[in-house]
């Protein structure tokens, strides 16, 4: 049965929408787990843009308390979110 749970993309410096996007363009994506996985993929797209800019960041966090089977019992080994870091490197 699977297992699924909010995955919430926090702007550090970048801009939802302008920088990256998620599959919804919302700030938060559905991270699905079926029986025995202990991983998952979840799209961000990284936005082209034709500035040249710093480094920059969102930070994305996965909560398990917005599971949709709560008689799954999961266990999330740390970290729970992670930095993502976006860098132009030609600016085009």
């Amino acid at each position: 049965m699977p297992y699924s749970t909010a995955l919430t993309a926090v702007d550090d410096t970048t801009v939802l929408g302008t920088d990256y996007s998620s599959g919804s363009n919302t700030d938060m994506e559905t991270a699905t787990f079926n029986s025995g996985d202990v991983t998952t993929t979840v799209t961000y797209m990284i936005s082209k843009d034709t500035t040249i800019e710093d480094l920059e960041t969102f930070t994305l966090t996965l909560a398990l308390s917005g599971a949709t089977d709560t008689a799954m019992f999961a266990t999330v080994i740390s970290p729970t979110a992670t930095t993502v870091y976006i860098l132009d490197c030609t600016g085009t």
